[in-house]
């Protein structure tokens, strides 16, 4: 998939740009504009146009099949994904009867490649059209034991606590810029057994580890690295933060 972002609805030369970037690229399954007119930090917008091909591509990991759309977050190494996300739900100790909540969902790759192993899955996502491809993933995949939800998750996760929704798991999978002590707060609250935190930024992981330890959790185990960017200064971690006087 190409997404092509500019300020103009319109590309100038539209059928011979589409061809010259057909031909440089003869494996191209999807093509799209992004008109993306706004200065923010948000880089696409929910305007997209197919100029070539399917509106989104298939990867399959961990067995389970994925729909990626334009707006959809998706690990840009596979073969080094699998062992992310094996590791995590590995050190994660999932039980059949646990119930999971999965934050910063985006198209539901770590909810939906742990389903099978526990009782209940629950997405929380911001982004809508990660949302629908998640939705998207479920069917695609035969899953009926998990939901996802549009809504930030401090919020979300505050109405679960103030109803006396308590999961087993949670797990975070968070930008750069990490988790907000919102967030980390509301988290705690609702008192998981094991809190799962998979980071592509170390410096923003350890101070958000810091806050959970604060918060009545301890660090299980060592911390994880993964390595998802060879020969980059980037590494991603996966650290598991398990409730103190748990009796699990």
């Amino acid at each position: 998939m190409v997404v092509l972002v500019t300020n103009e609805a319109e590309l100038v030369d539209e059928p011979g740009l589409v061809a010259e970037i057909q031909a440089a690229l003869p494996d191209l399954t999807s093509l799209i504009l992004n008109y993306a007119p706004k200065k923010d930090y948000v880089l696409l917008s929910a305007n997209n146009r197919v100029l070539a091909g399917q509106p989104a591509i298939e990867d399959t990991l961990l067995g389970k099949k994925f729909l990626i759309g334009p707006n959809s977050f998706y690990q840009v190494n596979p073969v080094m994904t699998e062992k992310l996300y094996q590791k995590a739900a590995d050190l994660a100790d999932l039980k059949s009867t646990d119930t999971v909540v999965d934050a910063y969902a985006g198209i539901g790759t770590i909810g939906i490649s742990v389903a099978d192993r526990v009782k209940e899955v629950i997405g929380v996502e911001v982004v809508p059209g990660a949302v629908v491809d998640a939705k998207q993933n479920l069917a695609l995949n035969g899953i009926e034991n998990a939901t996802y939800i549009e809504r930030d998750a401090p919020d979300q996760f505050a109405e679960w606590q103030a109803e006396g929704i308590r999961p087993d798991v949670v797990f975070v999978d968070p930008p750069r810029r990490g988790l907000t002590p919102q967030l980390i707060e509301k988290t705690a609250q609702m008192g998981p057994d094991r809190v799962v935190y998979v980071s592509c930024n170390p410096v923003t992981a350890a101070r958000d580890v810091a806050l959970f330890l604060d918060q009545g959790y301890k660090v299980k185990g060592p911390v994880v690295p993964v390595d998802q960017f060879p020969q980059t200064a980037h590494i991603e971690t996966i650290t598991v933060l398990q409730k103190m006087n748990s009796a699990k």
